[in-house]
């Protein structure tokens, strides 16, 4: 096939005007040998080479061969010459452009200084996507097999096991470049999971699981869902459910995030079904994560362990060990939450953690005998207003509807039940303190306090608000409180609020603490007439837990925590109870 060759202006103009008797040379690439050209678009007659530019500078028709890569070369008439090599017809017909190797004839530069001249073909091959494939399953295939990532710019259904074998496998080698889309990796009916997510430092959040299934079984041991070192999770918007695995956890999140919808989650996981560490952030109300810790001994439906989870309303009921727990300064939102017939505690709060869980659930708990249905420890605290915890199944020990051991350990009972027990209703130990004021309580006994306090219904209460003075005491340069709310029942008052603004001074791990003023003075007489705990809350210091204790010298309760980083506007959420003497 030939090319028919174009100068352009259609006349050889030189410094001396129209340049008669320039010549046009054309040699083979590389070399000084003449090549073939023509006359005529056939390529049948051979025209002279060189060819020599008539009176008027007009330039003749030649024909080049498309399959010949040539050199060519121009002589003014001045003596000057032009040396192109190769030499690449200006107009290239489309058939040759539109074919499969056609972006590696076409030049491409990008704007600005310092950019080199590439084809078009390798500018292209740097973003690959989904449209420049027949179908999802093409593109994924060519990805794998070439190691590349596909990248896609519309919402995009995926199905798995049809278009990837895997979840991993589609969340590998697909890439969202717009914002806007969301990529939906659909659980195909009847598939079951052959492989577990592992994530690490990679944001995922426009990734959506969903299924055709009402439950997807799992056919492997291990985890399921792992994110590390920062990775934003899939939305989990599918029931999963792990019945057949013998070890392994639903969801174990190391300084991640994730979203799980409304009636989704892991069911009756091994161990864990939900497990929050160091610094995650979920978002899990409604969730399901029934019937995990099949194993016995270990585990919980959801764990926030120094991290911040919100599953209000999620149903935590039959685990094998712990129902809903938050432990090492984690915060866990549980409101509506239903944690029952949990083998040992239903809630529980431990290592200054902290739950609410108003209007929260969880009866039959403690069948292990020592166990309970709503439990605080070590300066644990729990929320648990107008919330149901009936028919504790526990006999011996601290088993209770609700306990409460340990100095700043506190269970905010108030309006809420704790009837038909087995065993006790409200065990308070050294230092634990539980409001069951407008409650109703009833076991056997009722009540036990073993240098603890129960307070019962029908004490006067106060309550209000005020704004604690701060003192700076350790390692802090600036803090200062906003409005804090307090209540009184009898001669305990337990205070929450924040703190903002705080600028740590010292470098990460060292003793910082400040103090603050109360709401209704007290001559504290140790250091466990207070107890409570905090969490920071902003990104610098987020997870980070603060213990609460009485200052005896100066009558306040003092705040103390391993600051995080020399870190400036940071902010937490704290509650702590005190005696009045």
């Amino acid at each position: 096939m030939s090319i028919l060759h174009t100068y352009i202006p259609n006349r050889v103009i030189d410094d001396n005007g129209i340049a008669d008797g320039a010549t046009f040379a054309f040699y083979l690439t590389g070399t000084n040998a003449l090549a073939s050209i023509y006359s005529d678009a056939a390529l049948t007659t051979p025209r002279t080479n060189p060819v020599v530019v008539p009176s008027g500078g007009e330039v003749p028709a030649i024909y080049l061969d498309e399959d010949i890569t040539y050199r060519r070369v121009v002589t003014y008439s001045d003596g000057e010459t032009q040396d192109l090599d190769p030499y690449y017809e200006t107009f290239v017909r489309a058939e040759l452009i539109s074919g499969p190797s056609g972006a590696s004839s076409v030049g491409y530069k990008a704007p600005g200084v310092g950019s080199i001249l590439r084809t078009a073909e390798d500018n292209f091959n740097d973003i690959v996507t989904r449209a420049d494939y027949s179908t999802t399953a093409a593109a994924i295939t060519a990805a794998i097999a070439d190691d590349f990532v596909v990248a896609v710019l519309d919402d995009l259904t995926v199905n798995i096991p049809t278009d990837a074998a895997t979840l991993q496998i589609a969340l590998d080698r697909l890439t969202p470049l717009n914002k806007q889309a969301t990529i939906d990796l659909n659980i195909e009916s009847g598939h079951t999971l052959t492989e577990g997510v592992v994530l690490t430092g990679r944001d995922c959040s426009q990734f959506r699981i969903v299924s055709e299934d009402a439950t997807v079984p799992v056919g492997f041991n291990g985890d399921i869902f792992q994110g590390f070192n920062g990775a934003t999770m899939p939305t989990l918007a599918c029931l999963i459910d792990a019945i057949d695995q013998t070890s392994g956890i639903g969801i174990d999140l190391d300084g991640s995030y994730m979203v799980v919808e409304s009636g989704c989650g892991v069911i009756n996981t091994h161990a864990g079904g939900l497990r929050a560490l160091y610094g995650c952030v979920v978002t899990a109300n409604g969730s399901n994560f029934s019937g995990a810790a099949r194993v016995g001994t270990t585990g919980s439906g959801i764990t926030s362990w120094a991290s911040i989870v919100s599953a209000e309303g999620a149903d935590c009921t039959g685990s094998g060990y712990y129902g809903a727990q938050a432990a090492h300064g984690g915060f866990l939102s549980f409101k509506g939450g239903d944690a029952s017939n949990a083998y040992r505690h239903g809630i529980r709060a431990t290592d200054a953690a902290i739950i609410d869980a108003d209007g929260a659930t969880a009866n039959g708990c403690g069948a292990d005998g020592s166990g309970g249905n709503v439990r605080a420890f070590n300066a644990g605290i729990i929320n648990f207003v107008s919330g149901t915890a009936n028919g504790c199944l526990a006999t011996s020990g601290t088993g209770a509807g609700f306990a409460a051991l340990g100095a700043g350990s506190a269970v905010n009972a108030e309006s809420a039940s704790s009837t038909g027990n087995a065993g006790t209703a409200a065990y308070a130990g050294t230092g634990g303190v539980i409001n069951t004021v407008n409650g109703t309580i009833s076991g056997t006994p009722t009540v036990v306090e073993v240098g603890g306090t129960v307070i019962r219904s029908g004490l006067v209460t106060t309550h209000g608000t005020y704004t604690p003075t701060v003192t700076l005491v350790t390692n802090v340069s600036a803090a200062s409180a906003g409005q804090c709310q307090w209540s009184r029942v009898g001669n305990t008052v337990t205070v929450s609020g924040q703190l903002n603004g705080i600028t740590h001074s010292a470098a990460g791990g060292t003793s910082t603490g400040v103090g603050i003023s109360l709401p209704v003075t007290s001559d504290l007489q140790s250091t466990a007439n207070a107890g409570g705990a905090g969490c920071f809350y902003t990104s610098a210091a987020l997870g980070a837990a603060v213990a609460i204790y009485a200052d005896t010298t100066n009558d306040r309760a003092r705040f103390s925590w391993a600051s995080p980083t020399t870190s400036s506007g940071q902010a937490m959420a704290f509650s702590f109870t005190y005696l009045v003497n």
